[in-house]
């Protein structure tokens, strides 16, 4: 049980120790910060890929709870705090985020993974943030 755990015994990197990584160390060290985020009930309803230089977060439809999300809006809030503090923990790294919400529609519970955003990461200033409200 203590692998569900182990983003609470993330080594916190200084700046140097961070950009020796290699890219792909450095997104699933910033996707550590993702796990900690606050979620509904605990059940950490995300998904992560890294595509190039961005992350792209999912929404893992087996994770929404039908009782009590019924919509999945709960489920898109904590997904909303992951990105949070990927941002947050990017920029403490000397990171730029621009940030794209994907989803424009209702969640289809069928599909188990839904795209929800995409966290283009950049070592300069990039895109502006897009917003789309669901």
């Amino acid at each position: 049980m203590k692998s569900n755990y182990s983003s609470w015994d993330l080594k916190l990197l200084t700046n140097s120790q961070f950009q020796k990584l290699n890219q792909t160390a450095k997104f699933k060290y910033l996707v550590h910060f993702g796990h900690l985020a606050s979620s509904t009930h605990n059940t950490q309803p995300w998904a992560f890929k890294q595509v190039d230089d961005s992350i792209q977060i999912y929404l893992d439809n087996s994770r929404v709870l039908p009782a009590s999300d019924i919509i999945g809006r709960q489920a898109c809030v904590s997904i909303g705090c992951a990105v949070g503090n990927i941002i947050v923990a990017a920029k403490s790294y000397g990171y730029f985020s621009s940030l794209k919400w994907e989803i424009n529609g209702d969640i289809i519970p069928s599909q188990k993974y839904v795209l929800v955003s995409t966290i283009k990461l950049g070592k300069s200033k990039i895109d502006k943030v897009s917003l789309k409200y669901l």
